[in-house]
Formats: structure tokens, sequence, C-alpha cells
């Protein structure tokens, strides 16, 4: 996060985050993922999708703490 008021931002709105991360990577096939470049695609698109939910700063990197697989 940009600043400490972006971070409490993105907490208070965890569920709608999460949404978003899950239809993100839904959209993608795996041959979009097949490469680095393509996975930092992906992050670099997730980080522009999610600040733009964010009202008091932006979204500068993904890190994914969780990994749910189905």
């Amino acid at each position: 996060m940009s600043n400490k008021a972006a971070a409490s931002e993105v907490n208070a709105k965890a569920s709608r985050m999460r949404e978003m991360v899950f239809l993100h990577f839904n959209r993608l096939s795996s041959k979009d993922l097949d490469s680095q470049q393509g996975i930092e695609r992906a992050r670099q698109v997730l980080a522009v999708r999610l600040s733009k939910e964010i009202v008091q700063g932006e979204v500068r990197r993904v890190l994914f703490r969780e990994f749910y697989t189905r």
C-alpha cells in the first residue's frame, strides 16, 4: 500500500478485495500464467484494478498470503 490510510481502507474492504482477486484470476487461462512475464502482468493488472477501489492511496504490488484450490 502507498500509505497507512490506504492499508486501513483495504482491511475495511477485505471481502470486496478478495472477490475482485477471485474474479480477476477466474478470467485468466492457464496459458496467461504460464510464464513469469504472464504472472507479473496479471499482478500489475490486478494492482491497478484494486487501486480503483481505494480512495486514499494505491495498491503498489500484490502479495498472496493464502491460496485456495478447487
